[in-house]
């Protein structure tokens, strides 16, 4: 049933020896992504604070493990020996997301490029850094949009993840992104 649902964590909540006995069980993949919580709810339905708070706090660490993961995907592929599996810098972000390429794009609040001009459509996947470059596209009233806002457009309209960068660890610019095959080299 975790397989079918998607869940990336679980959440284990009740007695410690329950708690134990239910986790020695687990297959290890799923027994690797399972925490604790001693907290429980007080009666079918109702959750106390406490577990509310093991659960957000459970999925926080997940999401920050998450990004700092992609990160590290990320600039291990910008390196020479990467494989042209990540790119930034908004003309090819906004090329790569038109093709479809995008398997994860890196936003980064208040990056350097995150407001650049560019040009979308009414499709997803009609976005351009040239206004010229849409209506050659097909485009017939092309309209100016934040980068950051067309290409998250895109990247989730294309079955892609988007994730929000630590700045400190961002790609150059703020926007960046890892690739479902590598990028033509131009």
């Amino acid at each position: 049933m975790w397989q079918r649902c998607g869940a990336e964590v679980m959440l284990l909540v009740g007695d410690a020896r329950e708690r134990k006995a239910v986790r020695d069980r687990l297959p290890e993949p799923l027994r690797a992504v399972t925490a604790e919580s001693e907290h429980r709810a007080r009666s079918t339905g109702s959750g106390s604070a406490r577990l509310e708070r093991d659960i957000a706090q459970v999925r926080a660490a997940h999401e920050t493990e998450h990004v700092s993961e992609v990160l590290d995907r990320f600039h291990a592929a910008t390196h020479d020996d990467g494989g042209g599996n990540a790119i930034a810098g908004v003309p090819a972000l906004v090329e790569a997301a038109r093709e479809h390429q995008i398997d994860t794009l890196l936003v980064t609040p208040d990056g350097q490029d995150t407001g650049r001009e560019v040009w979308i459509g009414p499709e997803s996947d009609q976005l351009a850094f040239h206004r010229t470059e849409l209506q050659y596209l097909g485009a017939a009233r092309p309209a100016p949009a934040r980068a950051d806002d067309a290409l998250v457009r895109a990247a989730i309209a294309g079955g892609a993840e988007a994730v929000v960068s630590d700045p400190a660890a961002a790609p150059v610019g703020g926007l960046g992104a890892l690739l479902r095959w590598p990028a033509n080299p131009h």
